[in-house]
């Protein structure tokens, strides 16, 4: 089972303490977070955000106001903004 609790910011003993450790790492898109108030990444971004910036499709249902929008469009800009030509 996934915990997806509001302080539940470790997954397998690994804490994710900011959007690098989940793959973000373009810097345009850290210092906008940052400005956002928004350095360190919720439960649902911690799971969902490594798979999508490896291109893997995702699913997520949660609560409103969880970080869905956030969990899915950061791991997008950050593909767009490498480059990538794997995004369809």
């Amino acid at each position: 089972m996934i915990d997806l609790s509001p302080n539940s910011n470790q997954e397998g003993g690994i804490e994710f303490d900011s959007f690098v450790s989940v793959g973000i790492t373009h810097p345009v898109l850290l210092e906008n977070l940052e400005i956002m108030d928004c350095a360190t990444p919720l439960p649902v971004q911690i799971k969902a955000c490594p798979s999508i910036v490896e291109g893997k499709d995702v699913l997520i249902g949660t609560h409103t106001g969880s970080g869905k929008t956030l969990a899915f469009l950061t791991p997008l800009a950050e593909r767009l903004l490498k480059g990538s030509s794997e995004i369809v």
